[in-house]
């Protein structure tokens, strides 16, 4: 799997980010714990070991009120080895 994030149309003042883990939880600890933050890719290895990925959009003080845009994660895979 590969993941690509577009942040060219994010509201000024935020930052994205994202991680891959083990968890089915997406807290700060979580995400913290992950590995690859905002590697490009990950393997899918079993089909009895599922993957997940984080997300974190975090704004600063200068965000500004009623602002809008957008950031986009595009997935791509590509088959291998029969799982």
């Amino acid at each position: 799997m590969t993941v690509a994030q577009d942040v060219s149309d994010a509201i000024p003042g935020t930052t994205a980010s994202y991680v891959y883990t083990t968890s089915t939880t997406c807290d700060a600890a979580a995400f913290g714990a992950g590995t690859n933050a905002n590697g490009a890719t990950f393997e899918l290895t079993s089909l009895a070991a599922p993957a997940f990925l984080c997300f974190r959009v975090v704004a600063d003080d200068t965000l500004a009120q009623g602002a809008d845009g957008s950031i986009t994660w595009t997935f791509s895979a590509e088959s291998g080895a029969t799982l």
